[in-house]
């Protein structure tokens, strides 16, 4: 029973009966279903015997306030709430069913079933979340964590009543614990309905709220959170890394947490992007104790595979050979064939590099197989290519123009400019070897633009490492400490100070830092627009030299000006200023012909029938047929719309 003052009854039976005056009619209650009342059917009750309907015979009342709500009453496991309408709800405390109750005579249909609402988001009951610690809380909500969100957009306002009633539940078994508990799932709830800066304010404030309140769960979580969005949106990633290493940093510290090893491999990870790669392997390495101490070891086969990825980087191939062999044997363990085709992959290209192409063939397939299978372009493509230059430098010339072809289109599927680092360097080595220089030397040349470009996109996302970042902030926390341990009140205050001397000369230079940063980014998009306009005008000259003067068109057929060689370059020149395009066409209109690509690419680039019809030894009339049979596979019914859609891709 829960007993408060007689005022406090007093204010509820005026509320009830002022509520029913209004009505000026009778209660109607629909399918009232609790754990000490049988199913009752649908009857009319008085108001003079409303309360004992609902609360039972001897109701002892209480007030309770919740969210702009009041909850009035309880009686055994049952909470009568008033809303501003003339409308009450009860809801059965631990959550086993609910009723509907409104006044004239109306009954209102009850919003949402409660438990099956918390079923579908795997959230315990209620009770089992009572007087516990942060950490047991957290690992009866990990299920809610990791699959809440595919059904968070279309049940969102029952999750969020759910969330009403277990903070309305914590509050009335009076567990602030739990109550702070169910704050943070609808934080973490929360972030996933918005979107871009809207996150990151929504963050930044609930950071800030946590660092005031001090709760090391609440600080950790929300440096976890704010630190994991801003990488992610790749915006200020370095503040994001210096984020995630202090709540490295409080769980090297004695701080637990069942986020403890993916929080580091995530670092790690990030780390190993920006090719930091002594902090990558410091994350790695704590994330393997921790997840070596945990029951399910669900990150141990990845951090073992991304410490075989960075000593391969490092030249180190036999240190990389030993933690790829221990991540693929962790994973065949946990029967995690995914993960092991790309383990298998990774050593097939440690082989590779040694130049062991039969023993790097059969692991690489593997990893082609598993990839494409699971449509993971972007590996596919590596691994395609590392086949196509194994079976090139074999001398098998076919096997390798398969696998180049297919590795070519995955890439250009993938849409990653970084896959063409892998890409360019094989194309050249191909056409070397057919005794194709101009084009050989072409791709180097691409081959070259391509990695000076991605070093200067990444210089623009990392300006200060966060292992530096982290050290000037924290050893100056740690000598502060140490000081107060050791000086009198005055000498703490001239800490204090240059603390704070020190805080403001840190917010001057990341401002500028940041300034520096934005400068950088505008110079590096224009030098990029600057290089897209070069290989434009190196096509237009191309096709400006290819030019006649206008003739009778009639007498240029089976005249082409375009060689196949020409043809040939035209294709490397246009991909360059058109990156993507004719892999566009080709893998959305599979139907489309060579010839139909190839006019619709003079298309994309303003050329007239005649033009066309020159280039390509061809009558107008055959151009004109060539552009109807491309409407109809591109499924468009006049020639406007046709451009339209060219120069719309």
């Amino acid at each position: 029973m829960v007993y408060i003052s007689l005022s406090s009854y007093i204010k509820f039976t005026i509320q009830l009966f002022v509520m029913i005056a209004i009505a000026n009619t009778t209660i109607q209650a629909k399918s009232i279903s609790f754990n000490n009342l049988s199913n009752n059917t649908i009857k009319t009750v008085t108001s003079k015997n409303a309360l004992k309907q609902l609360l039972g015979a001897h109701a002892t009342i209480s007030l309770l306030e919740y969210s702009g709500l009041e909850f009035l009453g309880v009686e055994n496991n049952y909470l009568l709430q008033a809303q501003m309408q003339p409308t009450a709800k009860v809801l059965d405390k631990d959550v086993t069913s609910s009723v509907g109750v409104s006044i004239n005579s109306v009954t209102t249909n009850i919003p949402f079933d409660s438990e099956k609402t918390r079923v579908l988001f795997k959230i315990p009951a209620f009770k089992m979340l009572l007087g516990k610690t942060h950490v047991q809380r957290y690992r009866l909500l990990n299920p809610f964590y990791v699959s809440y969100y595919p059904n968070a957009q279309k049940y969102s306002f029952e999750l969020e009543q759910l969330f009403i009633e277990m903070k309305a539940f914590a509050k009335l078994h009076q567990d602030q614990g739990m109550r702070d508990e169910v704050e943070f799932l609808f934080i973490y709830y929360k972030l996933g309905t918005l979107s871009g800066d809207a996150r990151i304010d929504f963050m930044e404030s609930t950071h800030q709220k946590a660092m005031k309140d001090g709760t090391p769960w609440k600080v950790f979580l929300s440096k976890w959170y704010l630190g994991q969005l801003l990488i992610n949106l790749n915006t200020k990633v370095d503040v994001g890394l210096y984020l995630l290493t202090e709540a490295s940093e409080m769980l090297e510290n004695g701080f637990e947490h069942p986020l403890a090893s993916y929080l580091n491999y995530t670092l790690g990870n990030t780390n190993y992007r920006y090719s930091d790669m002594e902090s990558a392997k410091k994350y790695f390495k704590r994330a393997i104790v921790y997840d070596d101490a945990s029951k399910n070891k669900s990150n141990l086969s990845r951090c073992y595979n991304e410490l075989g990825l960075i000593y391969r980087k490092l030249n180190r191939l036999d240190s990389s050979n030993v933690y790829l062999k221990k991540a693929l044997g962790v994973s065949l363990v946990q029967h995690d064939s995914i993960m092991a085709g790309i383990i298998s992959g990774n050593l097939g290209e440690n082989h590779y590099l040694r130049g062991d192409y039969d023993k790097a063939i059969p692991l690489l397939q593997k990893d082609a197989d598993m990839a494409m299978k699971g449509d993971e372009t972007g590996l596919a493509s590596n691994a395609l290519l590392l086949l196509a230059d194994c079976y090139l430098m074999k001398g098998d010339m076919d096997k390798a123009a398969k696998m180049l072809a297919l590795g070519k289109s995955y890439t250009y599927q993938s849409k990653q400019y970084l896959r063409l680092k892998r890409l360019y360097p094989i194309l050249s080595k191909w056409y070397a070897v057919k005794g194709e220089a101009e084009l050989a030397s072409m791709y180097v040349d691409s081959t070259r633009f391509v990695i000076d470009s991605l070093e200067r996109l990444q210089m623009l996302v990392r300006v200060v490492p966060s292992e530096e970042l982290y050290e000037v902030s924290g050893l100056k926390i740690e000598k502060a400490q140490q000081k107060v341990e050791t000086t009198h009140r005055q000498l703490i205050i001239a800490v204090m100070a240059i603390v704070l001397l020190l805080s403001v000369v840190l917010i001057l230079v990341y401002r500028m830092v940041s300034k520096q940063k934005q400068d950088q980014l505008t110079t590096e998009n224009t030098q990029l627009k600057s290089d897209l306009l070069i290989a434009q005008q190196k096509l237009d000259a191309f096709i400006l030299s290819k030019r006649v003067p206008e003739v009778n068109t009639a007498s240029m057929v089976d005249r082409p000006i375009l060689t196949p060689e020409d043809l040939q370059r035209f294709k490397v020149l246009f991909d360059a200023a058109y990156l993507g395009f004719r892999q566009h066409l080709q893998s959305k209109y599979p139907l489309l012909t060579e010839t139909e690509t190839q006019v619709l690419c003079f298309l994309k680039l303003n050329l007239s029938n005649k033009e066309i019809s020159g280039l390509l030894g061809v009558g107008i009339n055959a151009v004109q047929q060539q552009k109807r049979r491309a409407r109809l596979k591109l499924c468009v019914t006049s020639s406007i719309e046709l451009n339209n859609l060219v120069h719309s891709i």
